[in-house]
Protein backbone atom coordinates (compact mmCIF):
# COMPACT_ATOMS: atom_id res chain seq x y z
CA UNK A 1 0.00 0.00 0.00
CA UNK A 2 2.84 2.50 0.54
CA UNK A 3 4.21 1.31 -2.20
CA UNK A 4 1.62 2.12 -4.42
CA UNK A 5 0.79 5.95 -2.54
CA UNK A 6 4.53 6.41 -2.95
CA UNK A 7 4.20 5.69 -7.02
CA UNK A 8 0.99 7.91 -7.43
CA UNK A 9 3.05 10.94 -5.34
CA UNK A 10 5.63 10.60 -7.66
CA UNK A 11 3.58 10.73 -10.55
CA UNK A 12 2.40 13.73 -9.35
CA UNK A 13 5.96 15.01 -9.13
CA UNK A 14 6.64 13.84 -12.49
CA UNK A 15 3.70 16.36 -14.21
CA UNK A 16 5.23 19.51 -16.27
CA UNK A 17 4.06 22.79 -15.79
CA UNK A 18 1.70 22.69 -18.66
CA UNK A 19 0.44 19.28 -17.10
CA UNK A 20 -0.29 20.90 -13.98
CA UNK A 21 -1.95 23.85 -14.46
CA UNK A 22 -4.27 21.67 -16.96
CA UNK A 23 -5.20 19.65 -14.02
CA UNK A 24 -5.10 21.92 -11.40
CA UNK A 25 -8.11 23.77 -13.65
CA UNK A 26 -10.26 20.91 -13.99
CA UNK A 27 -9.67 19.39 -10.44
CA UNK A 28 -10.66 23.00 -9.22
CA UNK A 29 -14.32 23.24 -11.09
CA UNK A 30 -14.89 19.90 -9.51
CA UNK A 31 -13.84 21.25 -6.40
CA UNK A 32 -16.37 23.89 -7.00
CA UNK A 33 -19.12 21.09 -7.61
CA UNK A 34 -18.30 19.23 -4.39
CA UNK A 35 -18.42 22.32 -2.36
CA UNK A 36 -21.70 23.00 -3.55
CA UNK A 37 -22.90 19.84 -2.53
CA UNK A 38 -21.86 19.73 0.46
CA UNK A 39 -23.76 23.47 1.34
CA UNK A 40 -26.56 21.34 0.66
CA UNK A 41 -26.34 18.63 3.14
CA UNK A 42 -24.87 21.06 5.39
CA UNK A 43 -28.02 23.02 5.36
CA UNK A 44 -30.22 19.58 5.34
CA UNK A 45 -28.41 18.58 8.34
CA UNK A 46 -28.90 22.19 10.36
CA UNK A 47 -32.10 20.96 10.44
CA UNK A 48 -32.28 17.29 10.70
CA UNK A 49 -29.14 17.72 13.09
CA UNK A 50 -28.75 20.76 14.90
CA UNK A 51 -32.38 21.70 15.08
CA UNK A 52 -35.28 20.34 16.75
CA UNK A 53 -37.91 21.02 13.74
CA UNK A 54 -38.28 17.03 13.14
CA UNK A 55 -37.01 15.64 16.40
CA UNK A 56 -39.25 16.95 18.41
CA UNK A 57 -41.88 15.73 16.76
CA UNK A 58 -40.61 12.00 17.50
CA UNK A 59 -41.71 10.77 20.38
CA UNK A 60 -39.80 7.79 22.26
CA UNK A 61 -41.46 4.92 20.21
CA UNK A 62 -40.25 2.55 18.00
CA UNK A 63 -39.63 5.02 14.94
CA UNK A 64 -37.84 7.10 17.21
CA UNK A 65 -35.00 4.35 16.43
CA UNK A 66 -35.60 4.62 12.87
CA UNK A 67 -35.10 8.44 13.25
CA UNK A 68 -31.80 8.19 15.12
CA UNK A 69 -30.34 6.12 12.25
CA UNK A 70 -31.56 8.66 9.68
CA UNK A 71 -30.31 11.01 11.55
CA UNK A 72 -26.86 9.51 12.49
CA UNK A 73 -26.48 8.64 8.10
CA UNK A 74 -26.71 12.56 7.19
CA UNK A 75 -24.74 13.58 9.54
CA UNK A 76 -22.06 10.56 8.80
CA UNK A 77 -22.18 11.24 4.88
CA UNK A 78 -21.23 15.33 5.56
CA UNK A 79 -18.52 14.37 7.43
CA UNK A 80 -17.36 11.27 4.54
CA UNK A 81 -18.02 14.16 1.81
CA UNK A 82 -15.72 16.96 3.83
CA UNK A 83 -13.09 14.89 4.90
CA UNK A 84 -13.00 14.10 0.74
CA UNK A 85 -12.05 17.19 0.25
CA UNK A 86 -9.00 17.27 2.17
CA UNK A 87 -7.79 13.67 1.03
CA UNK A 88 -3.85 13.88 0.86
CA UNK A 89 -2.83 14.64 -2.68
CA UNK A 90 -2.31 12.25 -5.16
CA UNK A 91 -2.36 12.39 -8.84
CA UNK A 92 -5.99 10.41 -9.24
CA UNK A 93 -7.77 12.50 -6.19
CA UNK A 94 -9.77 15.47 -6.74
CA UNK A 95 -9.07 17.27 -3.15
CA UNK A 96 -7.89 20.76 -2.07
CA UNK A 97 -4.21 19.22 -1.31
CA UNK A 98 -4.10 17.72 -4.59
CA UNK A 99 -4.50 21.25 -5.96
CA UNK A 100 -2.39 22.64 -3.44
CA UNK A 101 0.57 20.51 -4.45
CA UNK A 102 -0.22 21.04 -8.18
CA UNK A 103 0.39 24.67 -8.22
CA UNK A 104 2.56 25.16 -5.23
CA UNK A 105 5.74 26.29 -7.41
CA UNK A 106 7.53 29.30 -8.73
CA UNK A 107 7.05 28.38 -12.62
CA UNK A 108 3.42 27.09 -12.36
CA UNK A 109 2.48 30.25 -10.24
CA UNK A 110 4.06 32.32 -12.57
CA UNK A 111 2.32 30.61 -15.58
CA UNK A 112 -1.04 31.53 -13.50
CA UNK A 113 -0.18 34.91 -13.47
CA UNK A 114 0.69 35.51 -17.10
CA UNK A 115 -2.58 33.98 -17.73
CA UNK A 116 -4.17 36.70 -15.34
CA UNK A 117 -2.43 39.02 -17.14
CA UNK A 118 -3.34 38.03 -20.44
CA UNK A 119 -6.61 37.94 -19.69
CA UNK A 120 -6.54 41.67 -18.51
CA UNK A 121 -4.85 43.07 -21.21
CA UNK A 122 -5.82 45.77 -24.22
CA UNK A 123 -9.15 45.71 -25.57
CA UNK A 124 -7.93 45.64 -28.67
CA UNK A 125 -10.26 48.50 -30.61
CA UNK A 126 -10.16 52.07 -30.75
CA UNK A 127 -10.55 53.83 -28.10
CA UNK A 128 -11.53 57.20 -29.34
CA UNK A 129 -14.09 58.56 -31.52
CA UNK A 130 -13.77 58.48 -35.42
CA UNK A 131 -13.75 62.15 -35.51
CA UNK A 132 -10.82 62.60 -33.84
CA UNK A 133 -7.71 63.80 -35.72
CA UNK A 134 -4.98 61.13 -35.79
CA UNK A 135 -2.26 62.52 -33.36
CA UNK A 136 -4.83 62.91 -30.68
CA UNK A 137 -6.31 59.63 -30.89
CA UNK A 138 -2.79 58.04 -31.16
CA UNK A 139 -2.44 60.02 -27.36
CA UNK A 140 -5.87 58.53 -26.46
CA UNK A 141 -4.94 54.85 -26.99
CA UNK A 142 -2.14 55.28 -25.59
CA UNK A 143 -3.07 56.49 -22.24
CA UNK A 144 -5.88 53.83 -22.38
CA UNK A 145 -3.25 50.95 -22.71
CA UNK A 146 -1.04 51.83 -20.19
CA UNK A 147 -4.12 52.21 -17.50
CA UNK A 148 -5.29 48.53 -19.35
CA UNK A 149 -1.81 47.59 -18.36
CA UNK A 150 -1.90 48.86 -15.35
CA UNK A 151 -5.40 47.12 -14.24
CA UNK A 152 -3.83 44.27 -15.66
CA UNK A 153 -0.65 43.84 -13.48
CA UNK A 154 -2.95 44.82 -9.84
CA UNK A 155 -4.95 42.19 -10.89
CA UNK A 156 -1.84 39.33 -11.86
CA UNK A 157 -0.62 40.50 -8.72
CA UNK A 158 -4.03 40.14 -6.45
CA UNK A 159 -4.29 37.17 -8.28
CA UNK A 160 -0.80 35.51 -7.36
CA UNK A 161 -1.67 36.69 -3.15
CA UNK A 162 -4.89 35.18 -3.60
CA UNK A 163 -3.43 31.81 -4.62
CA UNK A 164 -0.29 32.20 -2.38
CA UNK A 165 -3.11 32.33 1.17
CA UNK A 166 -5.06 29.46 -0.52
CA UNK A 167 -2.13 27.45 -0.23
CA UNK A 168 -1.06 28.90 2.99
CA UNK A 169 -4.63 28.18 4.77
CA UNK A 170 -4.45 24.78 3.06
CA UNK A 171 -1.05 23.72 4.90
CA UNK A 172 -2.40 24.96 8.22
CA UNK A 173 -5.56 23.24 7.73
CA UNK A 174 -4.30 19.79 6.65
CA UNK A 175 -1.84 20.21 10.29
CA UNK A 176 -4.35 21.25 12.54
CA UNK A 177 -5.70 19.04 15.09
CA UNK A 178 -9.46 19.87 14.18
CA UNK A 179 -9.10 18.10 10.85
CA UNK A 180 -7.27 14.94 12.24
CA UNK A 181 -10.15 14.52 14.72
CA UNK A 182 -12.63 14.92 11.97
CA UNK A 183 -10.54 12.73 9.41
CA UNK A 184 -9.65 9.99 12.22
CA UNK A 185 -13.96 9.68 13.22
CA UNK A 186 -14.13 9.17 9.65
CA UNK A 187 -10.97 6.24 8.97
CA UNK A 188 -12.50 4.84 12.27
CA UNK A 189 -16.20 4.23 12.49
CA UNK A 190 -17.59 5.55 9.02
CA UNK A 191 -15.16 4.60 6.31
CA UNK A 192 -13.75 1.76 7.73
CA UNK A 193 -14.31 -0.27 10.88
CA UNK A 194 -10.75 -0.13 12.96
CA UNK A 195 -9.74 -1.13 16.22
CA UNK A 196 -6.93 2.06 15.93
CA UNK A 197 -6.38 3.97 12.97
CA UNK A 198 -2.72 4.92 11.22
CA UNK A 199 -3.22 8.27 12.97
CA UNK A 200 -4.01 6.89 16.47
CA UNK A 201 -0.75 4.13 15.62
CA UNK A 202 1.67 7.01 15.21
CA UNK A 203 0.03 9.30 17.89
CA UNK A 204 -1.72 8.41 21.18
CA UNK A 205 -3.80 11.28 21.92
CA UNK A 206 -5.89 12.44 19.42
CA UNK A 207 -8.99 14.48 20.19
CA UNK A 208 -12.27 12.94 19.78
CA UNK A 209 -14.07 15.16 16.97
CA UNK A 210 -17.56 17.83 18.85
CA UNK A 211 -20.82 18.28 17.32
CA UNK A 212 -19.83 21.68 15.04
CA UNK A 213 -16.50 21.18 13.63
CA UNK A 214 -17.47 19.77 10.33
CA UNK A 215 -19.43 23.47 10.25
CA UNK A 216 -16.03 25.52 10.96
CA UNK A 217 -14.12 22.91 8.55
CA UNK A 218 -16.95 23.33 6.27
CA UNK A 219 -16.42 26.98 5.59
CA UNK A 220 -13.02 27.41 5.88
CA UNK A 221 -12.90 24.73 2.48
CA UNK A 222 -15.26 26.91 0.54
CA UNK A 223 -13.16 29.92 1.36
CA UNK A 224 -10.25 28.24 -0.27
CA UNK A 225 -12.14 26.70 -3.01
CA UNK A 226 -13.19 30.15 -4.11
CA UNK A 227 -9.42 31.73 -3.88
CA UNK A 228 -8.60 28.64 -5.95
CA UNK A 229 -11.29 28.88 -8.57
CA UNK A 230 -10.44 32.69 -8.96
CA UNK A 231 -6.78 32.34 -9.04
CA UNK A 232 -6.98 28.83 -11.32
CA UNK A 233 -10.01 29.35 -13.57
CA UNK A 234 -9.92 33.38 -13.23
CA UNK A 235 -13.95 32.83 -12.40
CA UNK A 236 -15.71 33.89 -9.14
CA UNK A 237 -19.00 32.24 -7.95
CA UNK A 238 -21.85 33.38 -5.85
CA UNK A 239 -21.66 31.30 -2.55
CA UNK A 240 -23.35 33.79 -0.77
CA UNK A 241 -26.26 33.24 -2.75
CA UNK A 242 -25.68 29.22 -3.07
CA UNK A 243 -25.42 29.51 0.46
CA UNK A 244 -28.94 31.17 0.90
CA UNK A 245 -30.42 28.69 -1.70
CA UNK A 246 -29.70 25.46 0.28
CA UNK A 247 -31.04 26.76 3.09
CA UNK A 248 -34.23 27.77 1.01
CA UNK A 249 -34.54 24.34 -0.60
CA UNK A 250 -33.92 22.84 3.32
CA UNK A 251 -35.98 24.74 4.80
CA UNK A 252 -38.76 24.02 2.34
CA UNK A 253 -38.29 20.38 2.37
CA UNK A 254 -37.31 19.50 5.81
CA UNK A 255 -38.95 22.47 7.68
CA UNK A 256 -42.42 21.46 6.19
CA UNK A 257 -42.19 18.09 7.40
CA UNK A 258 -44.71 16.65 9.66
CA UNK A 259 -44.57 13.25 11.66
CA UNK A 260 -47.73 11.46 13.73
CA UNK A 261 -46.04 8.82 15.44
CA UNK A 262 -48.05 6.36 17.78
CA UNK A 263 -46.18 5.68 20.74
Amino acid sequence: MTSIASSKAAALAELTVEERVSRAKAKTSVLVDQALHLLELHEANRIIVYSPTLASQIPRSHAAHAFNTFQAATHRYEIVRLCALWDAARIHKVSIPTVVKLIDRDDVLDMLAEETRASWGTIGTRAYDQGEDEETGRLIEEAVSRSEQAHALRRTARARLRLQTAIRWSKRIEASSKLKSVRNMRDKYFAHSLERTYLEMAQEDVANMKYGDERRLLWRAVAIVDALHQGINGSGFAWKSSMEMARRNAQALWGACTFDIKR
